[in-house]
């Protein structure tokens, strides 16, 4: 997904664990991003 805030990828990673997959934060701030991956 697109860069976030901290709270924005905390939402996000949220989420995704309600729907039941797996989610990590990569990159560098300020373009850290959320990657979602296969269970």
């Amino acid at each position: 997904l697109k860069a976030m805030t901290p709270f924005e990828r905390k939402v996000v990673h949220d989420a995704v664990a309600a729907a039941g997959l797996r989610s990590e934060s990569e990159g560098e701030e300020p373009q850290r991003c959320v990657v979602v991956l296969p269970v």
